[in-house]
C-alpha cells in the first residue's frame, strides 16, 4: 500500500507539472479559479501587484503589471514565453488575456507580499529580498506547505500565520505555535493529537488534546515528568527558504530538506 501510495504521488506531481508547462508554454499565469473581473479586490491597486516581478526558473525572466491593467513578460525561454496582454485582480486570483488569445487563463498559485508562487515557480517584486507576508529568510516565505519523503514515510509541515502542524502520511501528530528570529525557528507545541491507535491505547477519544490533557494520559500510562517535558519542550532549527526549497539543521546537527506543495491560501 505504501509503494502504491508513492506511485500515485508522483504521478500526481507529473500530471501537475505537464499542466503548468502546458500553461506557461501559452504564455499564461496563475491564480486559482474564475475570470477574476469581479470581487471586492478587483482593483490591481488593492493587491499592491502593480510593478515588476523577477524569476530565476523557467531560465530567467521577468513579468510586468502596469496600472492600466496590461501585463508583459520577457525571458523565461524555457517554455518559450514572450507575451503580452490585460489582466484582472481579485483576491488571489488573476486572470490573463493574452494579446491573440480569445480564452483567459489561470492555473492554481498563491500572491503574498512580496512574492508569488505557482507550481514550482516564484517570482519575487524587483528590489526584495524574497517572499512576503510574515515569517522569511532570504530566499521565501516560510508559510505554507513543506513535505520530504524519507523511508516511504512523508512528513509534512504546515506554516499558517504563526501556527504549524506536523503530519505523517497525512495523519496529524502534533501542532503548536512558531516564532523566527533571523535565521533561527523556534517551534512551541501546544497539542498532540490522538488518532484511533493511540486514543485506544490511551483509553481517550479520537482528536487532538491540549498539553494539560496529554500529559494526564501520560502519566496514566507511567511517563515521568521529565519525559512530559521533553515531549513538549521548544525545537529549535537554523533554517533556509530558497525558493521551493526549505532546509532545517535542528540542535543535534541533523539536516533535512523539504519541498513546498503550492496551494491556494486566503488572504
Amino acid at each position: 500500500m505504501m509503494k502504491l501510495g508513492f506511485i500515485r504521488a508522483a504521478m500526481r506531481a507529473v500530471v501537475r507539472v505537464a499542466m503548468l508547462a502546458a500553461v506557461l508554454a501559452l504564455g499564461l499565469a496563475l491564480v486559482s479559479c474564475g475570470d477574476g473581473a469581479t470581487g471586492s479586490g478587483s482593483s490591481n491597486e488593492s493587491n499592491g501587484i502593480v510593478g515588476t516581478w523577477v524569476t530565476q526558473q523557467f531560465g530567467g525572466g521577468t513579468l510586468t503589471f502596469n496600472s492600466n491593467l496590461t501585463f508583459s513578460t520577457t525571458g523565461m525561454q524555457t517554455f518559450n514565453i514572450l507575451r503580452s496582454g490585460t489582466y484582472s485582480v481579485s483576491d488571489n486570483t488573476i486572470t490573463f488575456r493574452a494579446v491573440g488569445e480569445a480564452t483567459p487563463y489561470s492555473v492554481p498559485g498563491l500572491i503574498r507580499g512580496d512574492a508569488i508562487y505557482w507550481g514550482d515557480g516564484i517570482f519575487t517584486r524587483q528590489g526584495s529580498t524574497g517572499g512576503g507576508g510574515g515569517n522569511t529568510s532570504e530566499g521565501g516565505t516560510l508559510e505554507g506547505r513543506w513535505q520530504r519523503t524519507s523511508g516511504g514515510t512523508n512528513y509534512e509541515y504546515t506554516f499558517d500565520k504563526g501556527v504549524w502542524t506536523f503530519s505523517e502520511n497525512s495523519i496529524p501528530f502534533d501542532r503548536g505555535n512558531y516564532t523566527t528570529n533571523a535565521n533561527q525557528l523556534t517551534l512551541n507545541m501546544t497539542e498532540d493529537y490522538f488518532n484511533e491507535t493511540r486514543a485506544y491505547l490511551y483509553n481517550t477519544s479520537v482528536g487532538w488534546k491540549s498539553r494539560s490533557q496529554a500529559s494526564e494520559l501520560y502519566r496514566q500510562r507511567g511517563w515521568s515528568e521529565e519525559r512530559i517535558n521533553e515531549l513538549f519542550a521548544p525545537r529549535i532549527y537554523t533554517y533556509a527558504v530558497n525558493g521551493g526549497t526549505l532546509v532545517w539543521t535542528n540542535d543535534f546537527g541533523i539536516t533535512s530538506t523539504f519541498l513546498r506543495v503550492v496551494t491556494i491560501w486566503e488572504r
